[in-house]
């Protein structure tokens, strides 16, 4: 009877402990990044919003970059995935950077969350001796969607228009929104 006792406390310990294991969210979120059998996938950015303040609207509105002309060429890129931290980018008919972009080297890890804050989605992007991360916090993230909230200081102020109203944005407040285009949820 003790033995049995001892076992299913032992069990009970187990199970409750691996339930908050970061481990275990971690290999969640890779799953549902590269497909559920690890075999790749691919995502595509839908929607890169920003909030705009328009004067004589005391709401903030909010606009998609992509429809504006200076990131219309991100709108067919598409991201794929793979198990072995790699990353095929495929820019699709209008390369924002050929350069860059067809002879860089790229790679993908996943850095845990130690507190409230989100995992973050690090993507590298190498040309020679020059690397450039990319940290995107990982929201929202499930086998059809992704979403991550960043802010992102720019060198030069950048003009938007909505409606025919310029604004110029300082600094971009992002939400990006990536869908998955893979034929089904797993990946495949």
């Amino acid at each position: 009877m003790k033995y049995l006792l001892f076992l299913w406390v032992a069990f009970a310990f187990v199970m409750t402990s691996c339930q908050d294991d970061p481990e275990f969210e971690i290999t969640q979120n890779i799953l549902f990044l590269v497909g559920d059998e690890g075999e790749g996938k691919t995502w595509k950015l839908v929607r890169a919003e920003i909030p705009v303040e328009v004067s004589g609207n005391p709401e903030k509105v909010i606009v998609d970059i992509l429809d504006q002309e200076a990131f219309s060429c991100y709108k067919d890129d598409k991201f794929t995935f793979s198990l072995q931290d790699s990353l095929h980018i495929n820019t699709g008919s209008q390369a924002c950077n050929d350069l860059f972009y067809q002879q860089a080297v790229s790679n993908w890890q996943i850095d845990e969350s130690t507190n409230e804050e989100p995992s973050l989605l690090v993507i590298s992007r190498s040309k020679g001796n020059v690397t450039v991360n990319y940290e995107l916090p990982l929201n929202q993230i499930n086998k059809e969607i992704i979403i991550s909230q960043l802010q992102v200081p720019v060198r030069q102020p950048i003009e938007i228009e909505l409606n025919s109203v310029k604004a110029t944005v300082f600094e971009l407040d992002l939400t990006l929104f990536f869908e998955s285009v893979n034929e089904n949820s797993s990946g495949k």
